[in-house]
């Protein structure tokens, strides 16, 4: 049994870190692709953002350790990780109203097109989402 708790802290502080790491890249392909159509388009390179978006929030929902059985999924989805998540859907929350915001006046200086908005808007609110988990779990 030990052995199980043990395997289940080491997933979920794996879990938060990979959480980290795509924050920051989910930030920087926001920033990469803002401006270029060619990431807009109806292809390939358009839909990744798509299922890129929603393959995160699958995690987010779910906590995670989609492919791990029963019983070492509720092991690493504890009470805490629990609370944690519902915290983190308010901060997703937060953060995309405040960028929604900004877009809004962003586009008074210069036009923004409805993709870079919608783009910019689940970047920041994924990536606050994500980072505001694995600070949570990792502290």
């Amino acid at each position: 049994m030990n052995d199980k708790i043990v395997r289940a802290e080491r997933d979920s502080r794996s879990r938060a870190l990979i959480m980290a790491a795509a924050a920051l890249i989910i930030l920087l392909n926001g920033a990469i692709q803002f401006g270029n159509h060619a990431y807009s388009d109806a292809n390939a390179r358009g839909a990744a953002w798509i299922v890129l978006v929603l393959l995160w929030m699958i995690v987010l929902a779910s906590g995670g350790a989609l492919f791990a059985g029963r019983d070492r999924r509720r092991l690493i989805n504890d009470e805490l990780s629990l609370l944690n998540r519902a915290s983190v859907v308010a901060t997703g929350f937060y953060a995309a109203m405040l960028s929604a915001v900004a877009v809004y006046a962003g586009d008074w200086f210069r036009p923004i097109s409805v993709q870079d908005a919608i783009r910019m808007i689940t970047a920041v609110a994924l990536a606050a989402a994500l980072s505001r988990y694995a600070w949570l779990e990792l502290r």
